[in-house]
């Protein structure tokens, strides 16, 4: 995806490191986990980070950036609420195995 190329690096580091240390948290019986929401509309999280990204978009990828921002604020694609999380993540720490967000229960 555009525009986010630090973040998505930065999500792949997590990902592998929570792999790694299953590994070896494995010897002890204790299991990593890792929860990762996906778009959450209703967070904030964008309208909190937009005051921070302000004059980070250099002017000769302005334009691009803008087409893209469009784009993106009309992408139809599901999305979770913060309750969806919170109760992926309480799943997920209980050892339930996840979360299933059809039936709203942990598995």
């Amino acid at each position: 995806m555009p525009l986010v190329a630090i973040y998505a690096a930065s999500k792949c580091a997590v990902e592998g490191y929570t792999e790694s240390l299953s590994y070896e948290l494995e010897l002890f019986n204790i299991k990593a986990r890792l929860v990762e929401p996906g778009l959450g509309p209703t967070t904030g999280f964008a309208a909190n980070g937009g005051p921070r990204m302000q004059g980070l978009i250099p002017d000769d990828y302005g334009a691009f950036a803008h087409a893209y921002f469009g784009i993106m604020a009309n992408y139809p694609t599901p999305y979770c609420t913060e309750g969806e999380v919170a109760e992926a993540a309480f799943c997920s720490g209980n050892g339930r195995g996840g979360y299933d967000p059809f039936s709203g229960r942990c598995r």
